[in-house]
């Protein structure tokens, strides 16, 4: 199920409105802008596209791991940053995660915390970041535990199983860590945020 994130994230810490400069607050998205985007799929990869960025090593792309270093050390995806989703606007991940250059990429376990990092990017102005969505939990669950379509599947279902079992086997073959059992999925990062009142966002907005 996918979170819509609190507008109290639009400012999750006074040094993180504070950091930007006088240039990048004219460039910043309207939060009824932001608004409308968080009710769509638009920022979105499915688990296999972003398995096609990986397998096909696609320079145009940085793919992020939102989580804790411990939580990254223990599993995370080939070629992954790790940047806790609190940091993506300090000023060593701004020049890793440079948004003119490179369409950025991030997960978490499941869409949370990944979702809190894309409100931040996206209010820095970053137009080029998406969301792995079901993260960890998804990827795992799509590629390293394909289930097998049954026989009455439509050709589009057996293509994309086929899809998923060539992923796996990349993926299993790139690390013997990597495996049907390495990965185990977690609790949930938290319970679901919800949006507050338009006039709530707005008070915490003036307050930045």
């Amino acid at each position: 199920m996918r979170y819509l994130i609190s507008f109290l994230g639009l400012c999750i810490s006074f040094s993180a409105c504070k950091s930007l400069s006088k240039d990048q607050e004219s460039n910043l998205p309207d939060i009824n802008e932001v608004a409308l985007e968080l009710g769509n799929s638009g920022r979105y990869l499915s688990p296999e596209e972003v398995s096609d960025y990986i397998i096909n090593e696609d320079p145009s792309i940085i793919l992020v791991d939102v989580r804790s270093e411990e939580a990254f050390g223990h599993f995370s995806l080939p070629g992954a940053k790790n940047i806790s989703w609190d940091q993506v606007l300090n000023d060593v991940a701004k020049e890793v995660l440079d948004c003119k250059k490179y369409n950025i990429i991030l997960y978490s376990n499941d869409n949370l915390l990944a979702e809190k990092a894309w409100l931040l990017k996206r209010q820095s102005g970053c137009q080029t970041a998406y969301i792995m969505e079901g993260g960890l939990n998804a990827w795992a669950n799509n590629i390293l535990r394909p289930t097998p379509p049954n026989e009455m599947a439509p050709s589009e279902v057996n293509d994309l199983y086929q899809y998923r079992i060539a992923a796996r086997n990349y993926f299993v073959g790139l690390s013997k860590a990597m495996d049907v059992v390495s990965y185990k999925e977690p609790v949930k990062e938290s319970k679901k945020v919800t949006a507050p009142s338009k006039k709530k966002a707005e008070e915490e907005e003036d307050g930045c």
